[in-house]
């Protein structure tokens, strides 16, 4: 059982990798045994047709997602700062998934599945912000007179417009760079002067680990 449990995640994690790279509807089941070197027979085994693969690869995504913020929002040895840096890198790679080819497959072909993950990640966003606002405010990093739901509700809106990929091919920007301006621009207008401080030194860590 676990040697088949072991299988059924490397062809996941392949077929992953092939749908990121060239979509959903360019991969072939034959592609990926071929990539694997295994059966398609033995693929088969385990998922009964490409659609059945790839919503178990979301359903694979949605739960490491879970997990890692879960995870990370529970930690207490990370300083708020540390925890907020790792949050906005992780979002930034998940981000960058919405314009893969296969998000853009997804989109057009199983809209329903769209929908529902898009949901999933408003919820998500929902819960995480709401407590990583909350405990800003309690370290004096967020003004403690801003509306918290309000700024919620104002970034998971503005997030899930701004990098939808029907919005981002018609704008010059990436959707790290996106990512990158929402954050700035929301996170300085709540943020006390303590933690203004505190976040651009964490955004000129993070300039200087790109550059080297």
């Amino acid at each position: 059982m676990v040697l088949e449990n072991d299988l059924k995640l490397r062809i996941l994690n392949s077929a992953d990798e092939l749908f990121l790279k060239y979509g959903f509807k360019k991969v072939t089941m034959d592609e990926i045994a071929q990539e694997m070197g295994i059966s398609k027979k033995t693929i088969y085994k385990f998922f009964s047709s490409k659609k059945n693969l790839v919503l178990s690869i979301i359903d694979l995504k949605k739960q490491e997602v879970n997990n890692y913020l879960t995870n990370l929002m529970k930690d207490t040895e990370l300083d708020f700062i540390s925890k907020l840096k790792r949050l906005m890198n992780f979002i930034g790679t998940v981000t960058v998934r919405l314009t893969s080819p296969i998000a853009k497959d997804i989109q057009k072909n199983f809209p329903e599945v769209w929908n529902d993950l898009m949901e999933h990640r408003k919820q998500n966003t929902l819960k995480v912000f709401t407590a990583l606002i909350n405990e800003g405010i309690k370290e004096n990093v967020f003004r403690d007179d801003i509306d918290e739901q309000l700024v919620v509700l104002i970034y998971v809106n503005t997030m899930q417009q701004m990098l939808n990929p029907e919005t981002l091919i018609k704008i010059p920007f990436t959707a790290p760079q996106v990512f990158d301006a929402a954050i700035t621009i929301m996170f300085e207008g709540i943020m006390t002067e303590e933690g203004r401080n505190k976040f651009c030194t964490l955004n000129k860590g993070k300039k200087n680990e790109e550059d080297v």
